[in-house]
């Protein structure tokens, strides 16, 4: 497949930089901090002491407007569908020291592709875990990356060892109807 600025890590997993990452990523971390409160803001799935996903109106992010244009011409890419003939849905994860997220997959309603994009990443904050086959595939996030794969893929996050918080933004893409 040839995708331009994607890359193939495995059979059904993608990686990308978003060369914009340094203009937005801290814009983008302030819209979070202060749009995480707001009253239409909430948070699902508790597990092991936390909120794996935190849901922000995209009204509170005017950042996120060129991650989601660039984010949806990958997806295109991928997918084969033209950008116009795809829909989308986000939330944060939020990561403090010590946390993990759960093995899981993103099989809940007719998503065609998952991604998730890191926006603040300290070091040793946890790989992610990708199960293509019998052995894990162990992505380090950095800073600006975008992994995108196939939502039937089952994944998880390891221990955040470091002592910051990391953040990141999750993608699912699916078809409009």
């Amino acid at each position: 497949m040839n995708c331009e600025s994607v890359q193939s890590l495995a059979e059904e997993v993608w990686s990308a930089s978003f060369e914009q990452a340094a203009l937005i990523n801290a814009q983008l971390i302030a819209e979070f901090q202060a749009a995480i409160s707001q009253p239409d803001s909430r948070k699902s799935h508790f597990f092991n002491g936390r909120y794996e996903n935190l849901y922000i109106q995209e009204q509170h992010l005017p950042s996120l407007k060129p991650l989601r244009k660039w984010l949806m011409l990958q997806a295109g890419k991928i997918t084969g569908q033209a950008e116009d003939q795809l829909k989308y849905g986000f939330w944060f994860n939020r990561m403090a020291a010590g946390h993990s997220t759960t093995r899981h997959d993103h099989l809940d309603d007719d998503e065609q592709l998952s991604a998730v994009y890191y926006l603040k990443v300290p070091q040793d904050s946890g790989n992610l875990l990708l199960y293509t086959d019998k052995t894990p595939l162990s992505i380090t996030p950095e800073t600006g990356l975008c992994v995108l794969f196939k939502p039937h893929i089952e994944h998880e996050v390891g221990i955040n060892n470091s002592t910051e918080e990391r953040l990141s933004i999750a993608f699912n893409f699916g078809y409009k109807t």
